[in-house]
């Protein structure tokens, strides 16, 4: 799982779970998305002159480990084994860690992008929250002239 830490506001973001939706910091001067999220591929942005965002990465087994019972958390000896069988070339082996915190472009999953790419997105979602609106509007003349 990633997530972007703004550092010019520092607020953790969450990115949706859609491909290519476009999720804000409070300040609106960094965002993030995925651009493809069953491959992990993970976009952050900053306005221009804000601070490159870091990524945090919290290792996907993790949220897989059952609890132990008498215990109600995971176990030292659990994220040991999960680190343990982790592949050598993921970030998480090399940190020895369940969370890791870096630059966009540092993994192969990560990258950074300008605004050209952020202004063909919110081009993208104004043509399909339009198209929406204008189907709605269809749909809601054709029940009323059901009505008539």
């Amino acid at each position: 799982m990633k997530l972007m830490w703004s550092l010019c506001c520092a607020t953790l973001v969450v990115p949706d779970a859609r491909n290519r939706k476009i999720r804000w910091c409070e300040c609106k001067k960094s965002a993030c998305w995925w651009n493809d999220a069953d491959a992990g591929l993970f976009v952050v942005h900053a306005e221009e002159g804000a601070p490159i965002p870091d990524v945090l990465g919290l290792h996907n087994g993790l949220l897989t480990i059952p609890y132990l019972p008498s215990f109600q958390m995971v176990q030292r000896g659990q994220i040991e084994k999960l680190l343990e069988d982790t592949p050598d070339t993921y970030l998480f082996k090399r940190a020895n860690s369940v969370l890791i915190r870096f630059k966009p472009g540092i993994s192969g999953d990560t990258r950074f992008t300008g605004k050209e790419e952020v202004e063909q997105l919110q081009k993208k979602e104004a043509a399909e929250a339009e198209a929406q609106r204008q189907l709605m509007e269809e749909l809601g003349v054709q029940e009323l002239h059901k009505l008539e």
